[in-house]
Formats: C-alpha cells, structure tokens, sequence
C-alpha cells in the first residue's frame, strides 16, 4: 500500500464537488460531492497514525461501478460494510447485501446508501467547480 497518497495534503470540506478517478484505470472517473471528512488511524489495527478518511455521495448509476464487497458506506446515516454484490450481465447491481458479524448478510436497498468511502490509494480525489 502507497501510504503517500494518505499522507497528501489537501483543503477538502464537507459539501465539496470532487472527480475521484481511479489510479489503476484513469478512464474510470466519478463525479460526486463530499459527504464526510472523518479521521481515523491509517490501520485500525495500529491507531498509531491517522489520515482523513472521505466519503463521497454519488448519484446511484455510479455505484454500479464503484461498490463492490467489503467497502464501508453510509448507509441509513451509519458505516456499513457491504457483503455479497449482485450484478446482472451488463455490471449493473441487482441486489447488495450488508455484513453483520453476529447475524450474517442481509439485504439492503442502494438507495439508502448516502456516500461510500473513498480511499486514496486507489482513488485520486480532485476539486472541481459546482
């Protein structure tokens, strides 16, 4: 992991329109707006150091790409890990499932999902105008 990107400066703020552009496939681009700035430790595991962790609203056909399993999203106004996504043939979801440690997966709606959690090592995140 490029813990650069993490360490990278930047002037974002909540309500901030930004493209997150993948860093492995430059011509996979979302625009979206920030939904959350939070800081948390780089590695949950060793809270030694923090960087800001960015969730990003998107509009819902974006989500067919960006979500996959494992992510954290704000879903219903809390952090959620998402388990099981289900595509159809053309890559578009059909059905997304939540990871819960005590009672498994259970199915929840996409458009109850408010932002999904952008990190930057895969994704560079830029300013644009509104």
């Amino acid at each position: 992991m490029s813990l650069q990107f993490l360490r990278e400066n930047h002037t974002f703020k909540v309500g901030d329109f930004v493209t997150v552009t993948n860093r492995n496939n430059t011509n996979e681009k979302h625009d979206g707006r920030i939904y959350s700035i939070v800081s948390l430790p780089i590695n949950r595991g060793v809270p030694d150091e923090h960087t800001d962790h960015f969730y990003i609203s998107f509009p819902k056909q974006n989500y067919d790409t960006i979500l996959m399993r494992g992510i954290e999203v704000i879903y219903n106004g809390k952090p959620t890990v998402l388990g099981e996504v289900e595509r159809d043939s053309s890559g578009k979801i059909i059905k997304l499932y939540e990871q819960n440690i005590f009672t498994g997966e259970s199915e929840i709606n996409i458009y109850d999902i408010h932002a999904a959690l952008i990190w930057r090592v895969a994704y560079k995140i830029s300013k644009v105008s509104p």
